[in-house]
This record gives C-alpha cells, sequence and structure tokens, in this order.
C-alpha cells in the first residue's frame, strides 16, 4: 500500500477475509461482535481473529469464541534479539 498503516491493514484484511468468502461462520460472528468495540479481522490461518480497540472490552467478548491473547505491535521493526 501506498500509504502502510495500522487501519489499512486491518481494512484490507477484512475485505480480503469476507470477499474471498475464507471467513467461516464462527469468525464472522466473532469479527462482527468485535467490530461493535474496535476493528476486527480474520488471520489467514485457521479461524482466528485479531482486533485492535479497547483491549479489555475485545478480551471480554471474544472470550465468548475461544481462547484469546493480548498481544503488543512492535514498532520497532526487524532486528536481532
Amino acid at each position: 500500500a501506498r500509504n502502510p498503516s495500522i487501519q489499512k491493514l486491518m481494512e484490507l484484511s477484512h475485505s480480503f477475509a469476507f470477499d474471498s468468502g475464507l471467513a467461516s461462520k464462527p469468525v464472522v460472528e466473532a469479527v462482527n461482535a468485535a467490530s461493535k468495540l474496535g476493528t476486527a479481522s480474520m488471520a489467514m490461518l485457521g479461524n482466528s481473529v485479531f482486533s485492535l480497540g479497547d483491549s479489555r472490552g475485545l478480551q471480554s467478548v471474544l472470550s465468548e469464541f475461544g481462547e484469546t491473547w493480548k498481544c503488543k505491535v512492535d514498532l520497532k521493526g526487524p532486528r536481532l534479539l
């Protein structure tokens, strides 16, 4: 994308997952529920969902669909640790 951003990533990912028909019914339900508190989409492997927004609210809503993990976005980019 010419103007990369996390918001653009979420928009493109959501469009691809839903327009391609790859999103299963449980994923669609989880993404729709999470979208009330932030933005959400489907990871391209399995039935995984990722989201941004109200962390506590999203974790509460998404826990109804399965196990949840809270992660942070690394803004420093790739490097050796």
